[in-house]
């Protein structure tokens, strides 16, 4: 199963809430509550950034272990504490990853929908909960509701892994010249080529 580089996925997480939610935040405080307010809700949004990173490093710390319900009472403990945040979402796919690895997959189905739930496919973690999670529909036989989930409009930087559980989906299905079309659509797609397993998927359809 494809999992991006955690890393990677903090990084673009970071990004694009640089990028928006403290503009559109701060304009509004701005707003209502000039320069002292502004100042005061500055230190206080620090300051619970800080106790936010404190949490989610203690759910790093634990991912790099083998004790699997240290790492997910961290994660309920980011979860609980900052619902909603970028930070509790990041978890929660730490905590499904490390539920996958124990073959705990209705379990870490469960996280991944969550975040579905309350992020949109357009942001890092939603794109990336949503392939996820219906690459687990596929290892639990759920196939029309992976081809489903791996169909919507995801963000270009998504679309080639997409269209990979298209083909997936529509394989085990019983769709070979559907599975193909989708393999190589996703190889034209950005970020085709760095997908290890599509070569040899395109090569054992080469009879379709």
């Amino acid at each position: 199963m494809d999992y991006k580089d955690e890393d990677e996925q903090v990084a673009a997480v970071k990004q694009w809430w640089d990028e928006n939610g403290k503009f559109v935040i701060g304009a509004v405080v701005l707003a209502i509550a000039g320069n002292f307010g502004w100042t005061a809700y500055k230190d206080n949004k620090a300051a619970t950034e800080a106790v936010q990173s404190d949490a989610f490093q203690k759910v790093i710390e634990a991912s790099q272990g083998d004790d699997l319900d240290a790492l997910l009472a961290a994660a309920s403990n980011v979860q609980t504490s900052n619902p909603g945040s970028e930070y509790a979402q990041l978890a929660t796919l730490f905590a499904a990853k490390a539920l996958v690895e124990k073959g705990e997959l209705e379990q870490a189905a469960a996280q991944l929908q969550g975040v579905m739930n309350s992020v949109t496919i357009d942001q890092p973690t939603g794109a990336e909960a949503r392939l996820r999670l219906a690459g687990l529909q596929l290892a639990m036989d759920q196939t029309a509701e992976a081809l489903s989930l791996a169909s919507q409009s995801y963000p270009s930087a998504y679309q080639a892994r997409a269209l990979e559980v298209q083909g997936d989906a529509l394989l085990a299905q019983g769709d070979r010249a559907g599975a193909k079309a989708a393999y190589q659509q996703a190889q034209n797609a950005e970020g085709g080529n760095a997908l290890p397993l599509l070569t040899y998927k395109l090569n054992e359809l080469a009879d379709v």
